[in-house]
Formats: structure tokens, C-alpha cells, sequence
């Protein structure tokens, strides 16, 4: 289970989503409030993101396309109906293999990530959990 913090600001993740890169300092959380990540999110957006501290992003939708690049970069893609009653400086905690959601003492069910996803999350995404999984052996 994981805690985090709120946050919000400015950089393009899709035409109509901005968020400031700069206020972010640690690991932290970005809700993306009324909108789905779509494949209009890139790489190189999602590597800003993970380069700013963010370590998990909340939105309604994800693409299966950016699903994996969340996954395969080390940030969790967390999917959340109500993202439009999240905060800045809400905590929220969030427990991916149970599928659970607390925010403001309301617990939600979210779907739970795989085994091998937590892996490579926890790794810190798909090439430090290959080069983990190579020393292994």
C-alpha cells in the first residue's frame, strides 16, 4: 500500500490536460480530473512525469497504449471514476494489489494490478526489473 500526496500544475499531457512540472518536488500523485489519458500521451511525456517525482497517475480511462508505458516507465495508472472530488494536498492511499482506494476516509474499489506489474513498478519500470531478473540468475 502506498500514500501520497496531490498534486497539480503545467505540462501538455494531452491537448486539453496541463500540469506544471516544476511545483513537483518528490514522489507524488497526479489526478487528472474530468478527462481520460488517451494515446495522445507519449513517452517522452510520461518519462517528464516520472523525471518530476510523479509515481503514480489517477484518471477515468487509460488507453491499454499508455497503460503499458505508465506501467513499463514505473508510474502506476491507477483508474478512478471520481477523480473531480480529488484535491491538491489530499492524501490518498492506494493499495494495487487489493484494489482499494482511500480518499477523505471513503474507500473505493479500483481494479488491482497483476503480480508481475507490482514488479515492475516496484523495480522502478520494465528495463531496472529485466536487468533485476538478468542479475537473478
Amino acid at each position: 500500500m502506498c500514500t501520497y500526496t496531490v498534486i497539480s500544475g503545467i505540462c501538455r499531457v494531452a491537448a486539453d490536460i496541463v500540469v506544471d512540472l516544476s511545483a513537483i518536488n518528490g514522489a507524488g500523485i497526479l489526478a487528472v480530473k474530468n478527462a481520460d489519458i488517451d494515446c495522445r500521451l507519449g513517452q517522452k511525456t510520461v518519462a517528464d512525469l516520472k523525471t518530476a517525482g510523479i509515481t503514480c497517475v489517477i484518471a477515468s480511462k487509460f488507453t491499454r497504449a499508455v497503460f503499458r508505458i505508465m506501467i513499463n516507465s514505473g508510474i502506476a495508472p491507477v483508474m478512478y471514476a471520481e477523480t473531480d472530488r480529488i484535491s491538491d494536498g489530499d492524501m490518498i492511499e492506494i493499495n494495487l494489489a487489493e484494489g482499494r482506494l482511500t480518499h477523505n476516509n471513503a474507500i473505493a474499489e479500483i481494479t488491482p494490478l497483476p503480480d508481475f506489474m507490482r514488479k515492475i513498478l516496484s523495480a522502478g519500470g520494465l528495463t531496472a526489473y529485466t536487468r533485476q531478473e538478468i542479475a537473478a540468475r
